[in-house]
């Protein structure tokens, strides 16, 4: 991945090689996707959203494979696990974002838009389900009219 401490390990003259989110650390994977302030609270809101207690994400494949971690019936942990995936690009999106946009990106918005993303991602990749916007917003457990 083009994190900065990897940009520089191949020799490519960064001004820095710490996160520009949140200039706490130095940037890698690990960073970015786990240990940021940024990530820390987007991990905390999604994990509340969904009503999973006493999870914790720790390290970035732990993050790639918290569905595993988390005990929710077969439909319902493949609609996480989508979460999860769009979770980790809206977080990589973010960091872009802030590092390249002539305009810094709204934190605001963030967590809102990863549920937008995930709900269309399901509803438009799953024809044999459907899903009542309203209620995948508010609570995502009982979101499902048709099981998988």
């Amino acid at each position: 991945m083009p994190t900065r401490i990897n940009l520089d390990h191949r020799g490519i003259d960064l001004n820095s090689v710490r996160c520009p989110v949140c200039d706490e650390d130095v940037e890698t994977e690990e960073h970015i996707f786990v240990h940021c302030n940024l990530a820390r609270k987007i991990w905390k809101d999604v994990l509340l959203w969904w009503h999973v207690y006493n999870v914790n994400v720790l390290g970035l494949l732990e993050a790639i494979n918290l569905v595993d971690k988390v005990n929710l019936p077969p439909p319902l942990s493949t609609l996480f696990d989508a979460v999860v995936q769009t979770t980790l690009w809206f977080l990589w999106r973010y960091r872009n974002e802030f590092a390249f946009a002539p305009k810094r990106p709204n934190l605001d918005f963030l967590f809102n838009d990863i549920k937008l993303f995930s709900f269309n991602w399901i509803a438009n990749r799953h024809k044999n389900i459907s899903i009542n916007w309203i209620e995948w917003f508010d609570n995502p457990c009982n979101t499902l009219s048709i099981p998988l």
